[in-house]
């Protein structure tokens, strides 16, 4: 079975599981099947999936260590007899100017890769990616998995800032900022919309489970939705 057989208690209210060693599609959809199951529990406060674990904060005055653990042991059951599928999943496209004027490390990762700028952009936004967890800062998901022809290890030096909207990758994940911060992942482009949705409960546009996908634009297109440089 995939699913963990009881829960690890950080604290009175906190538990955590882990559902593998390795990281694995088929986990992250289990995860997420979980983290479905789970909305509308007026008990659960805080969900916080990962890529394979789970850590779920939960309400001591609705729940107590012995019941948690119950509604874990009958939710794990349900789904063991059930096809594991994630219907909230949504896919999600997000416009990146791909270009050195806001991507300054597009031509090193080509150079890099012995690839050209175009084939690095036509290999990043030729697939789609699984959001496999959200963290860091509001709105910033961990998306995978990187093509092997431009996986690259983490810049040597991090930069202090990063600015909103950059696209960027690293070793076999891809993101985008959602606001400026510091960052070592390679910049290959940037995108003119908003990450961050301050209306939602998650703030964040993706969630677990999400496929996005990334579209090419144009200068004039990046500037006739906002973007800046």
């Amino acid at each position: 079975m995939m699913y963990p057989t009881e829960c690890q208690f950080l604290n009175s209210q906190t538990c955590f599981f882990e559902f593998s060693k390795e990281v694995d599609e088929a986990v992250s959809e289990y995860i997420a099947s979980v983290v479905n199951a789970l909305e509308g529990d007026k008990g659960i406060v805080d969900v916080i999936a990962s890529y394979t674990t789970l850590m779920v904060v939960f309400d001591p005055y609705h729940y107590d260590r012995h019941s948690i653990a119950k509604r874990f042991q009958t939710l794990f059951a349900n789904l063991a007899t059930s096809k594991v599928e994630d219907t909230s999943a949504c896919d999600i496209e997000i416009p990146v100017f791909y270009d050195p004027e806001v991507g300054p490390d597009l031509l090193d990762v080509a150079k890099r890769c012995n690839l050209t700028p175009e084939e690095v952009i036509a290999i990043h936004s030729g697939r789609s990616y699984r959001a496999y967890a959200i963290g860091f800062m509001p709105g910033y998901a961990y998306l995978g998995t990187l093509d092997e022809r431009i996986q690259l290890p983490r810049r040597d030096t991090p930069r202090l800032k990063v600015a909103k909207g950059m696209v960027a990758f690293a070793e076999k994940q891809t993101a985008v900022y959602p606001s400026e911060s510091p960052g070592g992942w390679h910049l290959v482009g940037r995108t003119p919309i908003e990450l961050v949705d301050w209306g939602s409960e998650s703030l964040s546009l993706m969630k677990v489970g999400d496929r996005i996908h990334f579209k090419p634009i144009t200068r004039d297109d990046y500037l006739a939705m906002g973007g800046k440089f």
